[in-house]
């Protein structure tokens, strides 16, 4: 074999080996490709069962918005047609209160009473000669004496008719006293002088409508009296305890607004 020869073998064993090194690293290549797109399948699939569950929950979620506005328009929809119904309620009391007065004051003369108590001090069997607006006059045992009508107990003060104003903190659109010139703690110490006067006439007309609806019962029981005064007596106090309940709320709610107030100035 001459030297051409010789040299023409090395030269095709050389370009053999090159195709053979190339040829593996395209396998390997393609053997990494096939792994990242599988990978990147697998991915996909899962991304795709992930949209589905949340897709899923935000249906879910959408039907329970969909119920909780359903439930909570109804609830709308029933407080609006309690609020009429309660309003004309108030109106129908609040005018039968007033034929009430005027009806009360033309047949309490020559009316008897078991017991009218004043200041601790009792009058037992006593007859009215005359009730005005604001006063009381009565004939008992020792003679005849006239005394205003918010010194009686607040049962008899209902069932004549005489209804004292429920105390309440005057405030403003803020919300705040209208009192001008008054400090937070002066403030604060008048809000709580209130509510424990509201929680004292709350407790007095508590106590007279457990009275009056006990003098019902006795009434239907006993079957000797007319139980309708003292049923008009017992309306008149709820109504009056549900107004009070409700201004002892909000008096409530402005002592803990000044408390706050108070405590944020300390801290400054």
């Amino acid at each position: 074999m001459n030297k051409a020869m010789i040299q023409n073998a090395v030269r095709s064993g050389f370009v053999i080996g090159l195709f053979g090194l190339s040829s593996c690293q395209d396998e390997a290549q393609v053997r990494s490709l096939g792994d990242q797109i599988r990978g990147l399948e697998t991915i996909q699939a899962q991304a795709k069962a992930e949209m589905g569950r949340l897709q899923l929950q935000m249906k879910a979620v959408q039907a329970e918005r969909d119920k909780l506005k359903a439930e909570r328009d109804k609830l709308q929809s029933q407080m609006d047609e309690a609020a009429k119904a309660l309003e004309a309620i108030r109106k129908d009391f609040s005018d039968y209160k007033a034929q009430y007065k005027v009806s009360i004051r033309k047949r309490a003369p020559g009316m008897e009473l078991e017991m009218v108590e004043i200041d601790g001090k009792k009058f037992e069997r006593v007859k009215i000669r005359e009730l005005t607006e604001s006063n009381l006059t009565f004939m008992h045992q020792a003679g005849t004496m006239s005394v205003p009508l918010n010194r009686l107990n607040p049962s008899l003060q209902t069932r004549l008719g005489f209804e004292q104003a429920v105390p309440v903190m005057a405030v403003n659109k803020a919300n705040a006293p209208i009192t001008q010139g008054v400090g937070l703690d002066e403030q604060l110490e008048e809000a709580d002088y209130e509510v424990v006067r509201l929680n004292g006439q709350l407790g007095n007309m508590k106590r007279a409508l457990a009275e009056e609806n006990n003098l019902v019962q006795s009434a239907i029981l006993g079957g000797n009296s007319d139980p309708t005064l003292h049923r008009h007596a017992a309306a008149a106090l709820q109504v009056r305890i549900n107004e009070g309940e409700v201004a002892l709320a909000q008096l409530l709610k402005r002592k803990a607004q000044l408390e706050a107030k108070v405590k944020g100035k300390e801290r400054r």
